[in-house]
């Protein structure tokens, strides 16, 4: 088909008829795979809409067989639009009268029981009790609603829901059903099922006193629970597990059970905990020799030490993992520790280092065809890119990126890039290009009702306007931003709102009430633990004191930020906040010691390569020699 596309048609025709001749045997299930599988290829054929209503017609009535009403009905109505789309009026009334009857079969509350049974039978049979399960739980349900519901049938779907608990692994379900079973069963004086169902009772309980099967219990409840985002019930499986592999010595399995609770915790947000529980993982693991069951569980304590930005100790972990991964030359995970590594790297603005690291990770992707991984790390090399003012390398990036994502299908990722593009035109002095990108952008979040992703395109038009000194504009657009974030609780998204509202308020010399926006981020991003966040934050504050005369002030705010900059031993920072201080020289009259801050921050720029601050400071220190002539 690679070769000679046209072969598709054949390979189409072929699967159809395969699946007359499985009709034919009375193989149900292999002819609706055959014709869904045929459908499916079908649309990728122009001028296949006979083939494809001769299809939909002919699983119809399968799915009927099954009891499977829903896709039989959806199957007509597409054949029927199709019909009506070639203009073939012959066969629509016989359709017609099919749908209508499903429509009828579907209000009906006893063939829906009896569609449903068949159809969880059918399940049954095949080995899918996950959802066979489901639909007798339904079946359960809905009859539970009846003020006096027939109790031998409400017996028997208790019972069957019984069996497949048990087939299942899941003993404490499995019983309660049958003590419900038998109740009915024995309410309508049925003695042999009463009988059968005692016995059955009697050797789960047997069962259950084992500590193997109360594990193996506890471990199908807790994970079903956890897949279900039941987190709060899971957890309370887990420990109890946990317990129970303490008390019989299963290092193994204690490990296991560690990083599942630790799981939960991180995604309940409670870092502390989850981080508690990996490190106790890991120490097990280690202790068991097991070093490279140990590579995910040290990966998310490193994960949460960078977002703690311990990013000494988060590196550390990142440098072990990758001492292990190289040892069982584990190329996945070898790949996975360049990539965090870069991440570090790329938060203490060592962007050289980041990007080596990102190459090495990138290779060992493309040679598995992580495409996934592949976009996570272009994006990142993108924001490099851009950091470092390669605006063309970053746009090239992006677009790498967006084209991977959309193949991928993350429509979100996408919709996240088009911030980064538009970002990048605005830079390069498209400001049209940059504001259409952010108009696409917010079309595309209304679409997928992504209303942060919505926030964050209305901020950043926001700050096009601002940096036009349209301020009018610039403050309707953020307001609208601050708007969906009180709707959708996004407190990082409206601490910068309040930093770019405080921007307006600075320019217009109204600075009382922007020294007010900047302090409610501040509030907020300290709340949030963003140290990134605090830092910008201050040194607009110190900013504004300057302007008002507070130097002392000013100084006090600089000091908070360099000690934050000390903290995240950040270059970029360290240097922004040198230029910093030699403002504060400067408004000072200092001019020596103003000239002695700008040299140290051009010394860290030219390392770290970020030529627009470069430039900045170059201009700061020119107008400083003219003044000192």
């Amino acid at each position: 088909i690679q070769k000679n596309p046209e072969n598709l048609i054949f390979m189409v025709d072929a699967t159809a008829r395969k699946g007359e001749i499985y009709a034919i045997q009375g193989k149900n299930d292999d002819a609706l795979n055959s014709y869904l599988q045929a459908l499916v290829w079908y649309e990728d054929i122009e001028g296949s809409e006979a083939s494809r209503i001769a299809l939909l017609l002919k699983m119809a009535p399968l799915e009927v067989s099954f009891g499977d009403m829903s896709s039989a009905l959806s199957d007509y109505e597409q054949a029927l639009e199709l019909m009506r789309n070639m203009g073939n009026t012959t066969d629509i009334p016989t359709v017609l009268k099919n749908i209508d009857l499903l429509k009828a079969r579907l209000l009906d509350r006893v063939a829906q029981f009896e569609d449903g049974m068949n159809l969880a039978i059918k399940y049954r049979n095949q080995g899918s009790l996950k959802e066979a399960l489901k639909i007798f739980e339904k079946l359960i349900t809905n009859l539970e609603t009846d003020d006096n519901p027939d109790a031998e049938l409400y017996g028997l779907l208790l019972h069957l829901a019984a069996e497949i608990h048990n087939g299942l692994g899941d003993l404490e379900s499995s019983m309660d059903y049958y003590r419900k079973s038998l109740e009915c069963y024995q309410k309508v004086g049925d003695e042999e099922k009463s009988s059968n169902i005692e016995q059955a009772l009697l050797k789960l309980e047997d069962k259950a006193k084992d500590p193997k099967f109360k594990i193996k219990t506890l471990l199908v409840n807790a994970s079903n629970l956890q897949k279900e985002g039941k987190l709060p019930e899971a957890l309370v499986k887990f420990k109890e597990l946990l317990g129970i592999y303490e008390k019989v010595q299963d290092f193994n399995g204690e490990a296991t059970c560690l990083q599942n609770i630790a799981n939960i915790h991180y995604n309940k947000s409670e870092f502390d905990d989850a981080l508690e529980n990996y490190i106790e993982c890991v120490q097990i693991l280690e202790n068991l020799d097991l070093l490279e069951g140990s590579f995910n569980p040290r990966l998310q304590i490193a994960i949460i030490c960078a977002q703690k930005q311990d990013y000494e100790l988060a590196m550390e972990y990142h440098q072990k993992n990758l001492l292990i991964a190289q040892k069982f030359n584990n190329k996945q995970s070898i790949a996975i520790s360049f990539h965090y590594i870069g991440i570090i790297f790329q938060n203490q603005g060592t962007y050289d280092k980041a990007l080596e690291n990102y190459n090495k990770a990138l290779q060992l992707y493309e040679e598995s065809k992580r495409e996934d991984n592949i976009a996570l790390i272009v994006d990142n090399m993108a924001i490099i890119f851009r950091e470092l003012g390669r605006y063309h390398d970053a746009l090239d990036a992006y677009e790498k990126a967006s084209n991977l994502y959309s193949k991928l299908g993350d429509n979100a990722k996408v919709s996240a890039l088009f911030n980064d593009m538009a970002s990048l035109y605005f830079n390069l002095g498209d400001v049209e290009k940059a504001l259409n990108l952010y108009r696409d952008g917010i079309k595309f979040a209304e679409e997928l009702n992504d209303l942060p992703n919505k926030a964050l395109k209305l901020f950043n038009m926001g700050t096009i306007y601002l940096s036009q000194e349209d301020f009018k504009k610039a403050s309707e657009i953020f307001n609208k931003a601050m708007e969906i974030t009180e709707e959708t609780d996004i407190p990082r998204y409206k601490a910068h709102i309040f930093m770019g509202l405080g921007d307006i308020d600075k320019k217009k010399g109204n600075l009382n009430k922007s020294l007010m926006n900047f302090n409610e981020s501040i509030k907020i991003f300290e709340k949030l633990g963003d140290s990134d966040g605090v830092f910008l934050a201050l040194v607009n504050v110190g900013e504004i004191h300057l302007k008002m005369g507070k130097f002392e002030t000013a100084e006090e705010d600089y000091i908070k930020a360099d000690d934050i900059s000390n903290k995240l031993k950040s270059l970029k920072y360290k240097a922004l906040n040198m230029m910093n201080f030699g403002e504060l020289y400067r408004y000072k009259k200092d001019l020596n010691e103003a000239l002695k801050k700008y040299e140290g921050a051009i010394e860290i720029f030219e390392k770290i390569e970020m030529p627009e601050d470069l430039a900045y400071c170059y201009n700061k220190m020119g107008n400083i020699y003219l003044k000192l002539n």
